[in-house]
């Protein structure tokens, strides 16, 4: 795919993205397509705890809950997040971005194209083939912020959290959280918020608050005493008990039992 001024005759993209081939072998099935950035530098396809330029190898993308890992250009390495976007400079000296808008998992190859520039295949497990192009000019910082607006964005937090929080995995109760509270406050240390991960829900489900453990009077009491902040991190992962990981079924709607330990209401 070309991109030019008809007027000026100006290329503004050299990237073309191939052919799109189905595959269907033993045992997998995925969608195929391949491009070749005009640059031997290319910055983006996070999130990996990596280097910035990107060294042949094969990388995967899919959402996880993996902090731990460090990319070696071997699949499995990627950590939480998934950012199917590349940065890259035209020999135009124009940096432009390319968005594969997709959410499914998928893998990416790099490979040297030639002397001066890298190609990318891509092997996606399914969705729509559908890309979005940012056209800048010499300045980064503007393409990024092209595509930026499209997403959406910075969110713009409240004024309290930038203030002095604590986070840890492992506060599992009310009186947990206020002995860990009293620690900072016995060794002077600010603290203005504390933050819990799935130790509030009941059995690490999401959309469910623990009222035993985290009685809801008595923490609304403790916090409004203090002035301080309470808050629970929101897990997207829909929990399925006694399954495999990363299995993928349709989800419909909630049992009765779950909206009633949850609070939802039917309509949720």
């Amino acid at each position: 795919l070309f991109f030019n001024d008809t007027a000026t005759t100006e290329i503004y993209t050299e990237q073309i993205v191939g052919s799109v081939r189905c595959v269907q072998e033993t045992g997998n099935n995925f969608l195929e397509f391949a491009t070749v950035v005009p640059s031997k530098h290319f910055f983006g396809l996070g999130e990996r705890a990596f280097t910035f330029d990107f060294t042949n190898g094969v990388y995967s993308m899919l959402n996880k809950d993996q902090p731990s890992k460090l990319e070696n250009g071997t699949r499995g390495n990627n950590l939480y997040s998934f950012h199917p976007m590349w940065l890259a400079r035209e020999q135009s000296k124009k940096y432009n971005v390319i968005l594969f808008r997709n959410v499914n998992s998928l893998e990416f190859t790099v490979s040297d194209a030639d002397s001066e520039r890298k190609r990318l295949k891509f092997q996606v497990i399914g969705g729509i083939l559908e890309f979005r192009f940012f056209l800048g000019s010499e300045d980064p910082e503007a393409t990024i912020q092209m595509y930026h607006q499209y997403v959406g964005g910075w969110y713009t937090p409240p004024f309290w959290s930038f203030g002095n929080h604590q986070s840890r995995w492992g506060y599992n109760s009310l009186e947990k959280v206020k002995a860990i509270i009293h620690q900072f406050d016995l060794f002077d240390i600010p603290i203005d918020g504390i933050w819990s991960d799935l130790d509030y829900m009941v059995d690490k489900e999401v959309f469910t608050f623990d009222e035993k453990r985290f009685p809801r009077e008595e923490l609304q009491e403790f916090l409004h005493s203090r002035g301080f902040k309470f808050i629970p991190i929101v897990d997207p992962g829909i929990k399925i008990k006694n399954s495999p990981p990363y299995i993928c079924l349709l989800y419909t709607s909630p049992s009765p039992r779950d909206r009633q330990k949850s609070r939802m209401p039917s309509s949720a």
